[in-house]
């Protein structure tokens, strides 16, 4: 059996059944182990071609760096979305707030 181009376990892709969503260092692992298995069936299978594992290793991982970076993205953009959310909530409530208030002193006077 061949060995991978770079560092992953291909024992490792064992998914006992699990019935959780798959945190996000599970997704990148079964993602690395996906890129692995498809250098591995590439590779330098044809008898001579030693260096098309280390040109498609070096496209599998600037895939995966960009995958990263666009995950990485997205978790940023949900966290300031969650904020934006959160800003708009306290203003909304302040706003209705100061209205009940001044509500309340033009009633009374």
């Amino acid at each position: 059996m061949k060995q991978p181009c770079f560092g992953a376990d291909l024992d490792e892709n064992t998914d006992s059944g699990r019935s959780e969503k798959p945190n996000r260092e599970h997704r990148v692992k079964r993602f690395r182990l996906r890129l692995n298995s498809i250098v591995l069936r590439s590779g330098s299978g044809g008898g001579g071609g030693g260096g098309s594992c280390s040109r498609i290793a070096v496209v599998a991982v600037v895939v995966m760096v960009v995958v990263a970076a666009v995950v990485e993205v997205v978790v940023i953009v949900r966290v300031v979305v969650a904020a934006a959310v959160v800003v708009v909530v306290v203003v909304v409530v302040v706003v209705v707030v100061v209205v009940v208030v001044v509500v309340v002193v033009v009633v009374e006077n």
